[in-house]
């Protein structure tokens, strides 16, 4: 196999449908899981992504955690345990989820593009929506682990030009 580097910069393009999101964030989601489990790649090479990949696998529960914290609080804000959690590891990986929607606006947008107001709107319409798209993550790593099985050797074609999507 042969491969290059191509200097370029590539944009994504989203799917249309919060079905076709769902699935190709599971897609995602499945295929890192089994790439940070292959013995094949050298662990070295592999554990950053291990790391990145096992806490977005855990974001069905840190989201549900950090809307109980913000509505009831610590549930015991004495004990070491809690104190861990609550103040550190939550914090990290909400955080974690933010910064990356910040960091894909920051590689995105321009404002020579939109100018000042127009790009600073964009931005604030980023960090409102953050929490939307947070829930829609949530679904995606959920319907992602409960479908496991059937996602790790099915491959859904999240169709981009319009029409139906297919499934291989």
């Amino acid at each position: 196999v042969q491969f290059a580097w191509i200097d370029a910069f590539m944009y994504e393009q989203s799917p249309f449908t919060f079905e076709d999101f769902i699935k190709q964030r599971a897609r995602w989601l499945v295929g890192g899981l089994k790439v940070c489990s292959s013995s094949r790649i050298p662990f070295h090479v592999r554990s950053g992504m291990l790391a990145m990949t096992g806490l977005w696998s855990l974001m069905p529960f840190t989201y549900f955690s950090l809307i109980l914290a913000i509505l009831f609080g610590n549930i015991d804000p004495t004990l070491a345990s809690d104190q861990c959690y609550y103040h550190i590891i939550l914090p990290l990986m909400a955080s974690m989820s933010i910064w990356s929607y910040i960091f894909g606006f920051l590689v995105t947008f321009k404002v020579k593009d939109f100018g000042v107001f127009g790009y600073v709107t964009l931005l604030y319409i980023q960090l409102a929506l953050t929490p939307v798209f947070g829930l829609m993550e949530v679904c995606s790593v959920a319907y992602a682990l409960w479908n496991f099985s059937v996602l790790s050797v099915a491959f859904h074609v999240v169709q981009k030009q319009g029409g139906n999507p297919t499934s291989e």
